[in-house]
């Protein structure tokens, strides 16, 4: 399981997700994802979104994958 990033990101950041109808550019912001969409770990795999948390401080978003 990968957690990334380490820390809570802003909704706006962008993380970098396989081309697709959704997300046309190759990147997707954190605030849009969804548990099961696709997203590239640090290693340059497509793994599936386990997990969102809630909005926490500062409106933030923290991500786990498989």
């Amino acid at each position: 399981m990968t957690t990334f990033p380490e820390e809570a990101s802003p909704p706006d950041s962008r993380v970098p997700v396989p081309r697709s109808e959704r997300f046309p550019s190759g990147w997707a912001p954190v605030g849009d994802l969804a548990v099961g969409d696709e997203v590239f770990d640090v290693h340059g795999s497509p793994t599936r979104v386990r997990e969102l948390s809630e909005v926490v401080i500062g409106c933030q978003h923290g991500l786990t994958t498989a």
